[in-house]
């Protein structure tokens, strides 16, 4: 068969991967969320009123359905990327609506609060300390992906590299926020989105040269 055919057959046919490996991918996450949200609890702790008047909080149902949403679609679209054929319009859809909408909630904020007050909730001391845990925390959540990305076969390099460090950057900062009292969408666009775009940054270049095949 030749090349051409080939390339053809794949992007026609996408392959899906299937049996042992799937599984163990699904068992590797599973463990590392769970892994991630433990060190977190043993560590600084979750935070004591995580359930307590959860849904009175519009601000607290958005950080956290945005930080779900983010980590479950950029999941999806870094296992899809490692597959020739497969989409990762969907899922890459759901992360520009969720950032679409914080953006909307930042800009509306400024027009509902006095800036003092927004001011002294945003540039709180810890800020930066919530930035390096989540930077921190990806770190080696990054390296167990990156394992996993030797089994998978990106067409696009470059672009499964930043799926990658997104993808372990986003499970960072759902484990992280459910120790951090902090729901205003200032906060979360500053000191959590902020450094989502950081570590994609710098950390995918990292993935980009080890996903190669």
């Amino acid at each position: 068969m030749h090349t051409d055919e080939l390339l053809t057959l794949l992007s026609s046919q996408a392959p899906e991967a299937r049996g042992d490996y799937l599984r163990t991918v699904r068992v590797v996450l599973a463990t590392t969320l769970m892994v991630s949200i433990l060190v977190i609890a043993v560590t600084i702790g979750l935070r004591t009123d995580l359930v307590s008047g959860f849904f009175s909080d519009p601000n607290r149902v958005f950080k956290y359905g945005f930080a779900a949403v983010m980590m479950v679609a950029s999941g999806l679209a870094w296992w899809r990327s490692g597959q020739p054929g497969r989409s990762t319009t969907g899922p890459l859809m759901f992360v520009a609506l969720f950032c679409g909408w914080l953006l909307i909630l930042c800009v509306s904020s400024f027009y509902t609060h006095d800036f003092e007050v927004l001011r002294t909730q945003i540039m709180d001391p810890k800020g930066k300390l919530c930035s390096m845990i989540i930077f921190g925390l990806g770190v080696p959540i990054l390296f167990v992906l990156m394992r996993l990305n030797r089994a998978l076969a990106p067409v696009d390099v470059r672009m499964h590299g930043y799926l990658t460090a997104l993808f372990s950057s986003s499970i960072a900062m759902f484990a992280f926020s459910l120790h951090c009292a902090h729901d205003h969408p200032l906060y979360i666009a500053l000191w959590y989105a902020g450094t989502v775009v950081l570590a994609v940054a710098v950390e995918g270049r990292i993935a980009m040269r080890k996903a190669r095949w």
